[in-house]
């Protein structure tokens, strides 16, 4: 697995919302560069920019 995490993981750029930091538990991973870069143009696609 690319992002280090114990089970596979999706990210829905489709539906954005905003999630409370405090909501979220730290798993001490960093995504390889090229994953942040797909899921950054998959925003920018989705909110036309």
């Amino acid at each position: 697995m690319a992002s280090g995490l114990p089970t596979d993981s999706v990210v829905d750029v489709s539906q954005p919302l905003t999630v409370d930091r405090t909501d979220i538990d730290p798993t001490g991973t960093v995504l390889p560069r090229n994953l942040v870069d797909a899921v950054d143009a998959g925003l920018r696609r989705v909110v036309g920019l």
